[in-house]
């Protein structure tokens, strides 16, 4: 009986860490102050999509979100100045 506890306890850590690995791996980082971080979605080096994440004030003009996401993400970034 003690066997199957250790068994379904390491299989357990195993998961859980296997689980906070892959959840490290697709955090994106977070915009720059005053500014946007820009997010383009590829695959096979077609985009596909673009999302958008600023630190601007209020009343800034904004990129528009296009697209899906999934595939290779390319981020880029833009001063909040540099929207029109």
């Amino acid at each position: 009986m003690k066997r199957k506890t250790v068994k379904w306890s390491l299989a357990a850590a195993v998961l859980a860490l296997a689980g906070s690995f892959s959840l490290g791996l697709s955090a994106l980082p977070y915009p720059p102050d005053n500014g946007w971080m820009i997010v383009t979605w590829s695959s096979d080096g077609v985009a596909h999509g673009q999302r958008h994440y600023g630190n601007c004030p209020p009343n800034t003009p904004y990129p528009l979100d296009w697209g899906y996401t999934g595939g290779t993400p390319t981020i880029t970034y833009m001063d909040c100045a540099s929207v029109e």
